[in-house]
């Protein structure tokens, strides 16, 4: 019976020893999901600056495109006022006729068109000011 006593020590002392090395294992969890979690933040911030950045460029290409077709087009009618497709290369209306065929765009498109403009107005502002 006196052999007890010791072993409900060691037993004690075991119990504390694993409840010690689960609480440091659940704290270097915790300490290295936080990490990731901050370096994730930090991708997404960075993949979001780089879309942006792609949007810019692509934009950029786009106009670019649409001025030189423009001026194409001029080249080519000779600047005759009688073409349909031919304007002055700050308006674009040119290049405008061409994608719609000479016609104006619906009401409907219009609004549907400054709709996602405006959503990526409010996602381009939302992410630039951080808030959700």
């Amino acid at each position: 019976m006196s052999f007890s006593p010791p072993i409900q020590r060691l037993s004690a002392t075991s119990s504390s020893s694993k409840e010690d090395l689960i609480n440091a294992y659940e704290a270097e969890e915790e300490r290295i999901i936080n990490v990731l979690s901050r370096k994730l933040e930090q991708l997404r911030e960075e993949k979001i600056d780089l879309e942006n950045v792609l949007e810019a460029e692509s934009e950029s290409h786009v106009n670019r495109m649409a001025r030189e077709l423009t001026a194409l087009r001029l080249a080519h009618n000779g600047g005759n006022s009688n073409s349909s497709v031919s304007a002055s290369p700050d308006t674009g209306r040119g290049f405008h006729s061409l994608m719609t065929g000479g016609r104006d765009p619906s009401a409907e498109t219009m609004l549907e068109a400054m709709r996602r403009e405006n959503e990526k107005l409010r996602k381009k502002n939302s992410s630039n000011t951080g808030v959700a």
